[in-house]
């Protein structure tokens, strides 16, 4: 990542280059990496993992309304990430993991004015990079984290393990 600030005032009559603080954590991407914007829909005591179908109920106002713009888009997706704990009614970004699963809404039944059976579909694996309130939902800002591609026999194993 080349930086491109330079100091206004400098000794010597040529432009320095200033440096990051050592506090200042530099986020590095490569150029054409995506960031996208999607509803997010926290979840209590489970994780959605890439690929797997889930049967959700959601029940919050704030995820029935993240759920409600997704279906309002032709992809119908939306950010499943999983909340560290299940008592907070109102998570901020320190209240979710960082790693969440683009997901695919396929079904939902509305079981009464606040309550929504869903199914999902994992897709993607993504890192949570902002999450910001949105009028009354939760919006968050991802990039995609593939899954590692080693595959050796322990790893192989294991994943057969929870796709089963």
């Amino acid at each position: 990542m080349k930086e491109d600030k330079t100091s206004a005032t400098p000794e010597n009559g040529q432009e320095a280059p200033l440096k990051p603080s050592v506090d200042e954590k530099v986020l590095e991407f490569p150029e054409k990496e995506t960031v996208l914007t999607l509803p997010v829909l926290p979840i209590k005591n489970t994780v959605l993992f890439p690929y797997l179908i889930m049967p959700l109920s959601v029940g919050r106002p704030m995820s029935v309304a993240a759920v409600e713009r997704a279906l309002a888009t032709a992809e119908k997706e939306i950010l499943v990430v999983t909340q560290r704990d299940a008592g907070v009614e109102e998570p901020t970004q320190s209240d979710v993991y960082a790693i969440g699963t683009r997901a695919i809404v396929k079904k939902v039944t509305r079981a009464s004015d606040s309550l929504l059976e869903l199914i999902v579909q994992g897709g993607e694996r993504v890192v949570l990079l902002r999450l910001e309130r949105e009028e009354n939902y939760l919006r968050g800002r991802v990039r995609l984290a593939p899954v590692p591609g080693s595959r050796s026999v322990e790893i192989e194993a294991l994943r057969r393990e929870v796709l089963e």
